[in-house]
This record gives C-alpha cells, sequence and structure tokens, in this order.
C-alpha cells in the first residue's frame, strides 16, 4: 500500500509539474506575442511618420516649383524682340533675328510692354511650324500667309501697320547665342501672354 501511496504521490508531482511548465510556456508565448504586437506597432509608427515626412518635404518641393514657375511668368527671362508690322509686312521672306537686329523693337520688362500698349501700340504673337530642319519657311509659305494675318490685325485693331508689334520665333529669338536661345524658349508663355493677338 505504501508504494501505491508512493506512487500516486509521484503522479501529483508530475502533473503538477507539468501545469507549471505548461503555464510557464503560455507565460513566456504571451510575452513573446506582446513583444511582437509592440514591435510591428512600432514599425508602423515608424512607417507613418516617414510617410508623412516625404509627404510634407515633396508638397514643399512642388510649392517650391509652383512658386518658381510663377516668378518665372511674371516677367520675360529674357529681351522680348519684335519688329514693327510694317517692317515684317516689307520682308520677302523670314530672316534670322540677328540680321534684323538693328530694326527690332526690344523691351526689357512686362511693364515697358504694359507702357507701349498704354501709347496705343498693338502686339501680335505669330505661331507657326517650321517647315525644314535647318529653315523655318523655305518655300516663303508661311511668311505670306503671316503678313496677311498681319495686315488683318492692323485692320481688326483699327490702327496702321507701323503700330503693330510682331513677335514671331525666327526673327524674335536669337538663333545663333544658345544661351540666350533657351532664355527665350523659357520665356514663350509670357511672351504671349504679353501679347494682344495670338495668330
Amino acid at each position: 500500500q505504501l508504494d501505491v501511496l508512493a506512487a500516486a504521490v509521484d503522479d501529483g508531482g508530475t502533473r503538477v509539474s507539468n501545469a507549471g511548465a505548461v503555464v510557464a510556456l503560455v507565460v513566456v508565448a504571451c510575452v513573446l506575442v506582446a513583444a511582437g504586437l509592440f514591435y510591428c506597432l512600432a514599425a508602423a509608427v515608424r512607417f507613418v511618420r516617414k510617410k508623412q515626412q516625404l509627404e510634407m518635404a515633396r508638397a514643399l518641393q512642388v510649392r517650391d516649383q509652383v512658386a518658381a514657375a510663377v516668378e518665372k511668368i511674371q516677367e520675360f527671362q529674357a529681351i522680348f524682340a519684335t519688329l514693327p508690322g510694317d517692317a515684317f509686312c516689307a520682308l520677302e521672306k523670314l530672316v534670322p533675328h540677328e540680321a534684323l537686329r538693328k530694326d527690332l523693337v526690344v523691351y526689357d520688362a512686362i511693364a515697358d510692354v504694359a507702357a507701349a500698349k498704354r501709347e496705343g501700340l498693338v502686339f501680335v504673337f505669330l505661331s507657326h511650324q517650321w517647315l525644314a530642319f535647318a529653315s523655318p519657311d523655305p518655300a516663303n509659305v508661311h511668311c505670306t500667309a503671316m503678313q496677311s494675318a498681319v495686315r488683318a490685325v492692323a485692320a481688326a485693331a483699327g490702327v496702321p501697320l507701323a503700330s503693330l508689334r510682331v513677335w514671331v520665333d525666327f526673327i524674335s529669338i536669337p538663333q545663333r547665342n544658345r544661351s540666350e536661345q533657351r532664355l527665350s524658349i523659357a520665356s514663350l508663355p509670357t511672351f504671349a501672354s504679353s501679347c494682344d493677338f495670338f495668330v
């Protein structure tokens, strides 16, 4: 009987020992799960903060780009070179900027154009597609059509040809100085918006 009693006590001790191990394992598992959840939560918080920082940096970059673009269109980046309407209509063909330099009327700022408009001058921006790589109008097709358009603008505006100031790329943009050419091209939106007529 003592042997049976001893065996029963040993068996109970083993059960208690096994239950303690199970409890310890459950506690360890809970601690590991909690640590994992805490790590995931911390990682998610770091991710959200990093995303917010990147979005803020991007928003600031876009704001600066917009401000720079607005500043660029509020003033010329290059000279605004125009040809009087009568001189333009007297051309036999389109000639480059450099060949007409002495005949060009140049405006340095938007305020100068506004002052010229108050004096009765009318500004015309002529847009056309180049018909050859090296020459904008080799067959003189565009020049004739643009001269007709300039005469029509003068009639519509009720001013003589001499009161028109004509802007056209080949004449108004430097062709040989690439730096000045790039600045003029960057100013195209401002040039166009400064004109009374866009043809």
